[in-house]
């Protein structure tokens, strides 16, 4: 029998497929649930956790949608550069042991110098293609490994196209002691899902827009804040306070400078630092219609 179970095909009913993904941690939510630094503008744990409960949006940005587009040619080039049997799979798979895993494997491929099939993840890169200089990137590892637990296969790896000119590709084995890693950390998010407790944010970005999605309205009700706030709140306060000094400081600087250079376009530091103060024009514009909650302190 096979370690996963298959959900349903991504090529054949899409919404299907953005529906299913939110019964488990897929493959791509690994590396925001483990909290790598590197994509954490992107995901985090508390991201991840309000994808599952929040509705589901076909979001497809540029470099998604090129990434498609290029996914089955770099699958091709990869197969004949490796003289091996590539097939593109893109199922939706369950792990049988621990069935809050799922994953969808780009391809799957077989090697003769290799036992049973491998994986296959495909990236196409661009900005970020030097993440790529010192081998494969932690979230790809993550995801990679990720992939290999729920499918229950040994092997695998991980081909990218940067910037549209060169294919990279590298090999990858079973990582036990990563795949431990990841189940225990899925575990406790998907627990946390099943009983409506958030994690905790951690300052990113994407933890900043998952709290605006958790909560976007507010009830008008008056509570009690956690005893703990309050050594955050004078931390709060003093870093406030510090920036208000830093950049008084920065403008009165700045205008130092820019009273050097009275009328003149470019001034230059004799160790070669230059400052240029040109006239530029900016069109008015009017501001879309927006709500949102403002954070504000008093007392």
């Amino acid at each position: 029998m096979d370690a996963f179970e298959i959900v349903c095909d991504s090529l054949t009913d899409r919404f299907a497929w953005l529906e299913a993904r939110r019964t488990g941690i897929g493959s791509s939510d690994s590396p925001g649930v483990l909290g790598i630094a590197s994509v954490s503008r992107w995901t985090s744990p508390i991201k991840v956790y309000t994808d599952k409960i929040t509705d589901v949006e076909d979001f497809d940005s540029e470099p998604m949608k090129w990434g498609r587009i290029l996914e089955p040619h770099i699958i091709e080039e990869f197969g004949r550069d490796m003289c091996r049997d590539v097939t593109t799979y893109q199922k939706l798979t369950r792990s049988r042991e621990w069935p809050w895993m799922l994953a969808t494997c780009d391809a799957k491929q077989l090697a003769g110098e290799k036992p049973g099939t491998g994986i296959l993840e495909v990236k196409a890169t661009g900005w970020r293609a030097g993440d790529w200089s010192e081998g494969i990137p932690e979230h790809v590892r993550v995801q990679a490994q990720h992939q290999l637990a729920v499918q229950g296969w040994e092997w695998g790896s991980v081909a990218v196209l940067i910037r549209g000119m060169q294919l990279l590709y590298a090999d990858i084995e079973r990582d036990e002691k990563l795949i431990a890693h990841i189940v225990e950390a899925t575990k406790e998010l998907w627990d946390r899902i099943e009983h409506g407790e958030p994690p905790n944010p951690d300052g990113s970005e994407s933890a900043r827009a998952a709290l605006q999605a958790l909560y976007p309205e507010d009830t008008g009700e008056t509570i009690a804040l956690p005893g703990e706030l309050i050594e955050l709140d004078k931390e709060r306060e003093g870093i406030t306070d510090k920036l208000k000094r830093l950049k008084d400081r920065k403008e009165f600087i700045d205008q130092q400078i820019k009273a050097a250079l009275g009328d003149a376009t470019e001034g230059r530091l004799a160790n070669g630092t230059t400052y240029t103060h040109r006239l530029q024009q900016r069109k008015g514009y009017a501001v879309k219609a927006a709500e949102f909650r403002v954070l504000r302190r008093s007392g």
